[in-house]
């Protein structure tokens, strides 16, 4: 079963042997571009040009693969973080162009998996660039989100998830893994109920190992508008008082009025 699982969800390259449990896409062409400039919020680092995870909506199969980020608001007055542009980089097949979505789940206190299955956000695409060739039939994709609404965060861990929207029969998108951030474990996870993994479960305990991390990049700041507060409802004195207050404007609006009128007149 896993090596079926295997198969399904990483890509490997023609010509390559199975290798046991773990199957990856291997791309013949060398490194492919780094993120530039490095995300300043979070930077999980551009694909390793090796792996990938399956990733996508789909007719028959489904996936999600997600990793980890830490939005850190130290010296930020209102705690609040703004993300501005989200990058991921995905592999896709050449014969299957499609769209990007971006998800981000919440974590769930243990810092190991989001608490639910249900995203907190759920994003489309900005911008797609082809990078170059990955493997001899995928392409390696930059997708950009250029939230159109701000997009802030408290301070926190939280899981994020690339993936293709069409509804293809087989998984035709995948998530690219990276060299992660700099000091980070290799914590990404992977969910397929059509498969077996009816729960986010750890890459390496469905593909094989290693473990992996995801290629991403977040960009943005301190949010420093002040948040929203609402205007405090009148009670039946305040509303007496502020019609009294509108009625009287009112009359002074008219007599002034008035006044200029007979001016004119006379």
């Amino acid at each position: 079963m896993l090596l079926i699982l295997s198969f399904l969800l990483a890509m490997t390259a023609p010509g390559q042997p199975l290798s046991g449990a773990k199957e990856s896409y291997r791309n013949p062409n060398g490194p492919l571009p780094l993120f530039g400039p490095p995300g300043n919020l979070w930077d999980n680092g551009a694909s390793n040009s090796t792996d990938s995870v399956a990733s996508q909506n789909g007719a028959t199969f489904f996936a999600r693969t997600v990793d980890d980020f830490v939005l850190d608001a130290s010296g930020c007055p209102t705690d609040q973080i703004l993300i501005t542009r989200i990058r991921l980089q995905m592999v896709q097949f050449d014969s299957a162009g499609q769209s990007f979505g971006v998800e981000i789940f919440a974590d769930d206190g243990s810092g190991t998996r989001p608490d639910s299955f249900t995203p907190i956000l759920d994003l489309d695409e900005s911008t797609q660039v082809r990078l170059g060739q990955f493997g001899m039939t995928s392409s390696l994709f930059e997708v950009e989100v250029n939230p159109a609404d701000p997009l802030v965060l408290p301070s926190g861990r939280y899981w994020i998830s690339g993936f293709g929207t069409a509804q293809n029969a087989n998984f035709l998108n995948f998530f690219a893994a990276s060299d992660g951030m700099p000091g980070e474990p290799p914590n990404g996870l992977i969910l397929s109920p059509n498969l077996g993994v009816p729960d986010w479960t750890p890459v390496q305990n469905v593909i094989g190992p290693p473990p992996l991390h995801l290629s991403f990049a977040l960009d943005g700041g301190c949010f420093l508008d002040q948040p929203f507060q609402e205007v405090p409802t009148l009670n039946a004195w305040g509303m007496i008082a502020l019609f009294a207050a509108l009625s009287t404007a009112a009359a002074l609006s008219l007599s002034r009025r008035r006044s200029r009128k007979g001016g004119r007149a006379g």
